[in-house]
This record gives structure tokens, sequence and C-alpha cells, in this order.
């Protein structure tokens, strides 16, 4: 039943990482803390990602049946690796700005990024031009005829000199 609901291949894994099946509270868990990873991830500002991020290894240690001590580290494990990386880039943390992305959290490689990928990007681009355009569109177009009407008019006079000579 737990095998359909998270997969055969994730249920191989975890047990050959940590030697038997995943209880059924750990998976519930486990849910609770991808939500709670979103919500970090997606913290207003640096203060509210750190308490956030706080929370989250405490109860990582508690789920595992540690108490977090004042002095001492936790033992060394993927989860806290991670959580270490987290912490240390968590201001590269961003959630990609195109609303459709299918995988929108990422860390970013360049300061003023704002999209996960290329793709995200071009989503952005078009949204910036058609804002350009809903705001300046009007008055380039009027420009662009007085601009080609004089061209037309330059042109035709061009021709009647020549006929002239």
């Amino acid at each position: 039943e737990l095998g359909s609901f998270i997969g055969k291949r994730t249920m191989k894994l975890w047990k050959k990482t940590f030697g038997s099946a995943p209880r059924q509270e750990l998976l519930v868990w486990s849910l609770v803390c991808s939500r709670q990873l979103q919500s970090l991830w997606d913290a207003p500002d640096l203060w509210v990602g750190v308490w956030r991020w706080v929370w989250l290894r405490v109860m990582a240690l508690r789920l595992v049946g540690l108490e977090p001590h004042p002095t001492e580290p936790p033992p060394k494990s993927p989860f806290e690796v991670s959580m270490l990386y987290f912490q240390h880039h968590l201001q590269r943390a961003l959630h990609c700005g195109n609303p459709n992305c299918a995988a929108p959290y990422f860390f970013a490689t360049r300061k003023r990024q704002k999209y996960c990928s290329d793709s995200c990007a071009a989503y952005g681009q078009r949204l910036a031009k058609s804002r350009w355009w809903a705001e300046h569109g009007e008055e380039w177009r009027k420009k662009r005829r007085v601009k080609k009407t004089s061209q037309t008019k330059a042109k035709k006079k061009g021709k009647n000199d020549a006929k002239k000579r």
C-alpha cells in the first residue's frame, strides 16, 4: 500500500539507503517538510526565511528522535548538509517569475535573475514587451506614420526633380 503511494523505485532507494521501508508518519512529515521548505523559499524577507529554516531543522531533528543541543551540532546527514547549503545561499533561493513554470524553485546564478531558465525568461521578455506596447505603442505608431509620410513625400519630390531635368 505504501509502495504504491510513493512508487516502487523510491521504496527501493529508501530501503537501500536507510535499511528499511519508510514509516507512514515519516511520509506525512516529509509532505509537511516540503510545504515548510516551499514557505521558506517564498519567505518575504531574510528574517522570516532564517526563522523558517531554523524551525525546519529543529523539526527534522525531533523526527529522528534527537533534541537540538545548544552547543553541539547535530550529526551530519544528507538533510543537514542540504540545510547548510540552503543557509549559505538563502538569498539566492528564488521562486521563478513564470507562473506556469514546472519547477519554480531554484537558486539564482546571477544577481538580478528572476527566472529559472531561458524558456521562462522568454516569458518575462514577452510580458515586458506587451507592457511596453500597451504604454507606448500608440505614440510609437503615430511617430512612425509621420516619419513614413515625410519619407514618401521626399521620394516623390526627388522623382519630380529628376523628371524636370
